[in-house]
């Protein structure tokens, strides 16, 4: 930090005189392919003086920032604007006299990791992952297109036994006739790993992110140790967790992440705010970016599930919009079933659904024992109550 203070130098102006003085530090870190190929820390600083003298500025900088090279440009500034005036001669009238100063600190207060520590504080992952679009066709009937996908740390086995590879392609192959749904019903909703992912991501996207608590909209704004789900259902974080092969070890903004837990037996445990949105909401920093998530599984078997299903939706894949701040929802229910007297009847033609976010989460009536991992979430199906489903 610069520590001179300019004005011990005013002895030394003969007309009006500007002084500044500037130093910047910097450190940089390259890394190609995981292997550090710069490291370097900068210091670069300079004093510059500026002179008026009848209408002509004259001006001298110098990168030293001692005392003699401050005197040296101060004349030089002067000696430039005496030169200028005599050639040009403008005759301007002086500046008014009026003596200021200042000084800016710009650097953080707080304490900085040195080289080392910023070197050891890398991420370095390495993984396959595999995705698959597809389609089924027989004749001129054809399936609606599905998509998976997984991440793995090894190719020990079959592309097909990952994820839901295997369970979504025997599917699309059932999906070729579609059969529409008549009329319109209050029932239930199975919701697939696949499918209640995406219903997570609405959950904590309008409700636990530093867009919506920052702006007040968001409904669990003040609902931090207190209900929010049903008291089977239980999610984590786990963005270190060996579980998780997709993972990551440094938060979006740069602090060291650590696994979570958002959701305990249906009370909310932590929101994920940023460092910006805790500054903003006084609320705490979260130890992780989110993502990475884990439903613990539940007791019930998925083949019960539907077994106790008096009518329903079988919902595999949700095309809709964000919920609005306040959870309602509504979309067309893709590659889904309908489930009546607890058994899977056929697959639907785009049934509409709708209903309440969170309202879906407290009324969670059921969590499998089954669980599909990923690679980058472990999840399992849910049973949930309460849902218009409209047919044609």
């Amino acid at each position: 930090m610069i520590v001179q203070d300019l004005k011990h130098y005013s002895e030394f102006f003969s007309e009006y005189t500007e002084l500044r003085m500037q130093e910047n530090r910097s450190l940089l870190l390259a890394f190609v392919n995981g292997n550090l190929m710069r490291n370097e820390k900068n210091t670069t600083s300079g004093v510059s003086a500026r002179v008026y003298k009848s209408g002509s500025w004259g001006f001298s900088s110098n990168p030293d920032l001692n005392s003699n090279a401050i005197k040296s440009i101060i004349k030089e500034a002067t000696d430039n604007a005496t030169f200028l005036d005599s050639r040009i001669k403008k005759n301007t009238k002086p500046l008014p006299l009026e003596i200021t100063s200042s000084q800016k600190d710009f650097s953080t207060k707080k304490s900085r990791l040195n080289q080392k520590e910023l070197i050891d504080f890398t991420e370095e992952n390495g993984f396959y992952n595999f995705g698959v679009f597809f389609t089924s066709k027989k004749e001129k009937k054809t399936s609606s297109f599905n998509y998976t996908g997984y991440s793995m740390r090894n190719l020990n086995k079959e592309l097909m036994e990952g994820g839901s590879v295997e369970r979504l392609i025997k599917q699309s192959e059932e999906q070729i006739n579609l059969q529409p749904l008549k009329g319109k019903f209050i029932g239930d909703i199975i919701i697939t790993p696949e499918c209640l992912n995406d219903f997570i991501y609405f959950l904590t996207g309008i409700t636990l992110y530093d867009g919506s608590l920052i702006s007040g909209t968001s409904l669990f704004k003040n609902k931090l140790n207190q209900q929010v789900a049903n008291s089977i259902f239980t999610l984590h974080s786990k963005p270190v967790s060996d579980e998780i092969t997709n993972n990551y070890f440094v938060t979006d903004d740069g602090y060291k992440a650590f696994n979570s837990t958002i959701i305990h037996k249906g009370d909310l445990k932590s929101f994920l705010l940023s460092q910006y949105g805790a500054k903003k909401t006084g609320k705490d920093r979260a130890i992780n970016s989110g993502g990475a998530y884990v439903v613990e599984p539940g007791t019930t078997s998925y083949r019960e599930m539907v077994q106790s299903t008096e009518e329903g939706l079988l919902l595999c894949r949700f095309s809709g919009g964000m919920p609005s701040n306040n959870g309602d929802f509504s979309g067309v229910a893709k590659n889904s079933y309908y489930i009546k007297d607890g058994e899977i009847q056929y697959p639907v033609n785009e049934v509409m659904v709708s209903g309440n976010l969170f309202d879906l989460f407290m009324n969670i009536n059921a969590i499998s024992s089954e669980r599909i991992d990923d690679g980058n979430s472990i999840l399992p199906w849910i049973k949930s109550t309460g849902f218009t489903i409209s047919g044609k």
